[in-house]
């Protein structure tokens, strides 16, 4: 199964140990947020490595998206696209390192001097066909580069995105098969091919919901257990679905009865 999540950590980690990238900043966006490091402020202005004491600039994979370009492949085959933001606060980044009267450090952070622009290429370099057998060839593609907006920034930051992507089928559970539906002289025969599956009804139009889905719902169902085959009226709409251990529901069907 392709793991998004394992991915952007992934990412994140190449980007650590980026060597280019050694004075700047690299947060994996899902984790600041679940630690509430909601906001760039506290990476941009603390620096990464103490020894090179450099702070101002920050790189930031974000959670990714997906976009599915072939519907009718089952999984489906999904474009992932993993955004990173490379963000500076020029107010602190581009501040020389501090010097005492001879020349000597005061131990005071100073700004890494690597202005957005130039961290948006150096992410570009690194994270461009790079591949994972588990996971495949990342690229750049499309909009791969650009500005970031200004409602996605801290005020007196300035922000470029990166954008790879890479191919990844999503695991997907079977259906049932569709159920068929026979009605002959006001009398309705339900069936599924699927082995194991229990047919559900109703005859008011509303969801066929096994009794799982009615005992946890705050809504009225009113579906029953097929078991055979059953009366039906003019006026009555006959919906049904089947369902069984290990797979998805089938492809719900809806059948007016004249």
């Amino acid at each position: 199964m392709f793991d998004p999540v394992q991915v952007q950590y992934d990412l994140t980690g190449l980007l650590l140990c980026y060597a280019p990238l050694a004075a700047v900043q690299v947060k994996c966006y899902r984790r600041m947020r679940l630690a509430r490091e909601l906001d760039y402020r506290t990476a941009l202005c603390t620096p990464r490595d103490p020894v090179l004491n450099q702070a101002g600039a920050g790189v930031f994979v974000m959670q990714p998206k997906a976009m599915d370009r072939q519907p009718d492949v089952t999984g489906p085959v999904l474009d992932w696209y993993f955004p990173v933001n490379c963000v500076e606060m020029p107010a602190v980044n581009m501040v020389p390192p501090p010097v005492n009267p001879d020349g000597t450090p005061t131990g005071a952070p100073g700004g890494t001097m690597v202005q957005a622009e130039q961290l948006g290429q150096m992410v570009m370099d690194c994270l461009h066909l790079y591949g994972d057998d588990g996971v495949g060839t990342f690229n750049l593609d499309g909009m791969a580069y650009g500005p970031m907006s200004g409602r996605d920034l801290l005020p007196g930051c300035a922000g470029f995105q990166v954008s790879v992507h890479v191919l990844g089928k999503a695991s997907q559970t079977p259906r049932c098969s569709v159920v068929q539906v026979s009605v002959a002289g006001h009398v309705a025969t339900l069936s599924c091919a699927t082995a194991g599956s229990t047919v559900y009804y109703t005859l008011d139009g509303s969801f066929p919901g096994t009794p799982a889905v009615q005992a946890a719902s705050r809504e009225i169902l009113t579906s029953q257990a097929y078991t055979a085959p059953f009366a039906v009226s003019a006026g009555q709409t006959l919906r049904c679905i089947a369902w069984a251990p290990g797979y998805n529901n089938s492809p719900a069907r809806t059948k007016p009865i004249t």
